[in-house]
């Protein structure tokens, strides 16, 4: 596919319905909760370039903190002053544009981990917390950076996860009215996730958020 980056990321042309529920049927009832709160969640992105304001907007909806916030305001009064926007929105700038719409509401980690061991363990880890916690806890994915792209890469959040197989599911941001174009990352941890992207040097990553009341995970 056109998409396709290293490390076994998939375009789905059937979308989330049949192996989305699928695979939320293998998922426990807080994974299962967690899955259906993020399609209810998810908008297609507003312009090509959007998908992070995107994401944003799925996060704050899913932990209840969207107020009267919007793609295009999340731009204007956020990434376009705080210069967030270059080519794309960075992993580092996508941290800072949440911890903005969070205020003093979230807590923002980002996982940028160059070590694929530490990586793909602190990767269960929040995987784990998110679909099998008590809290509400997400993980928003900054991965697909294409060869010779030099730009920010694709944003996303992470909706589903079952342990057996280490499978789990991105409702994938795009301009589309339904995730038709969910991403399945699936039996292999995504090397795309743990390997430098060319032109930038920096392995690709993820932010994890959760509201400031919750306990706070160590540092990465």
């Amino acid at each position: 596919a056109a998409g396709r980056a290293a490390g076994g990321v998939v375009w789905l042309g059937r979308g989330p319905e049949a192996e989305g529920r699928a695979l939320a049927r293998r998922m426990g009832p807080s994974g299962r909760r967690a899955c259906e709160t993020w399609l209810a969640c998810w908008e297609a992105q507003e312009g090509s370039s959007f998908c992070a304001p995107a994401s944003a907007m799925a996060t704050l909806r899913f932990l209840g903190l969207a107020g009267d916030w919007s793609q295009e305001r999340i731009y204007a009064e956020v990434l376009r002053p705080l210069q967030l926007f270059t080519q794309g929105v960075s992993l580092a700038n996508g941290r800072r544009m949440l911890q903005c719409l969070g205020e003093e509401r979230l807590l923002v980690e980002e996982r940028c981990i160059g070590d694929r061991e530490e990586a793909e363990a602190q990767l269960r880890a929040d995987l784990a917390r998110a679909f099998h916690g008590d809290e509400p806890f997400c993980i928003v994915a900054n991965y697909c950076r294409w060869l010779g792209g030099g730009h920010g890469g694709h944003w996303s959040p992470i909706a589903g996860w079952i342990e057996a197989g280490a499978r789990w599911r991105a409702w994938s941001s795009s301009s589309r009215r339904t995730p038709t174009s969910a991403r399945r990352i699936g039996c292999r941890w995504p090397t795309s996730w743990l390997r430098s992207a060319a032109g930038t040097g920096s392995p690709s990553g993820r932010g994890a958020t959760w509201p400031s009341g919750g306990a706070r995970l160590s540092d990465p």
